[in-house]
């Protein structure tokens, strides 16, 4: 079976990138010929450079074919079996013109749903709350009027337009699907004490309430750094999750999936995360692990209880390694198989 990857967004969108190349490199372990379209060349080139094996890389075709040492094999062709669209925030709409049945992921609370993809055969979530928030009750709790007013360019279709459109139709084209994670690129183990906690993220996403506290007051009680950038290869990351043993999250903005706290917890590392209503504790409490926090006493009393009782930290890394044994690409690449079925 031929698949491509489409990442319908910039560079900013490195973390979309990231779901996407996992998506291509689940299916080409799988044994299909996996492509993957993405419209920076410098995303692969900083992130991905290492782990190009068996995956076909569509970009500028002078960075193609230094990066893949060929001249063959990276053009797009204009049909595939399957073809799966992975929305950011911010999506371009020229993305290639290719047949075969369309799969949309949208990924973030407050992207618009552009006409150009209501030709979709299949459209994915990659959290629960995302379902909700936009077209469960997105009639009732005003979701979409809370879209980022940049999609709505007067070129083209008004994206909450769009949203009203794809509400109406029938409820077995919407689906759920947390996206994949290469087991392989992760050292999954059982934590047994808490010494180190650690948030990995951008500086704009830091909430700005709890900054103080972070840097201040949890630091004096546990080593916790705050990380921003800078760890790319999988090499990187494993090695910085390997060293965390709590990964405590805290950000700005409304989660749809938040895949640097998924690889925290998909590691091993307990969560500590703040209450909130989006899909940074949906895992969790699906499998009823890890900490949620919304006052300053709680969370110093979280931290203070895990260094406390070593048998704690065991128990919910426990739960968590076993709740994220459903993203990695054997069991993941069989469900999602099952879901779209009916489209192949």
């Amino acid at each position: 079976m031929r698949v491509l990857q489409i990442v319908k967004g910039p560079l900013g969108n490195s973390g979309i990138a990231q779901i996407a190349w996992n998506f291509a490199e689940c299916f080409a372990e799988a044994g299909h010929e996996s492509w993957l379209h993405i419209f920076d060349d410098h995303v692969i080139h900083a992130k991905y450079h290492d782990r190009l094996g068996g995956i076909i890389i569509s970009t500028k075709k002078r960075f193609a074919e230094r990066l893949l040492g060929r001249t063959k094999g990276f053009e797009l062709t204009k049909s595939y079996d399957l073809v799966i669209h992975h929305v950011p925030r911010k999506s371009w709409r020229n993305a290639p013109n290719v047949e075969g049945p369309k799969i949309v992921f949208v990924y973030t609370p407050s992207c618009g749903y552009q006409s150009y993809n209501l030709d979709a055969d299949r459209v994915f979530f990659p959290s629960h709350y995302m379902k909700k928030h936009l077209v469960d009750n997105a009639g009732t709790n005003h979701s979409l009027t809370l879209l980022d007013p940049r999609h709505n360019n007067p070129d083209r279709e008004d994206t909450v337009d769009s949203w009203r459109k794809v509400q109406k139709w029938p409820s077995d084209k919407w689906d759920v699907m947390y996206p994949p994670i290469n087991e392989n690129a992760f050292n999954r183990r059982v934590r047994s004490v808490a010494e180190k906690a650690r948030q990995l993220t951008l500086p704009r996403k830091i909430h700005p309430e709890w900054r103080d506290i972070f840097e201040n007051e949890v630091g004096e009680i546990i080593d916790f750094v705050v990380v921003s950038g800078g760890i790319n290869s999988y090499e990187d990351r494993s090695n910085f999750w390997d060293e965390s043993d709590v990964v405590l999250w805290c950000e700005t903005y409304d989660t749809g999936f938040g895949l640097n706290q998924y690889e925290g917890m998909f590691a091993g590392c307990v969560p500590v995360t703040l209450e909130r209503r989006d899909a940074s504790t949906e895992l969790a409490r699906q499998h009823n692990f890890g900490f949620t926090f919304n006052s300053r006493m709680g969370l110093l009393r979280i931290i203070q209880d895990l260094l406390d009782k070593p048998e704690l930290v065991n128990d919910h890394s426990t739960r968590g390694l076993n709740a994220t044994r459903e993203l990695t690409y054997g069991p993941w690449y069989e469900t999602f198989m099952r879901k779209i079925g009916d489209l192949l």
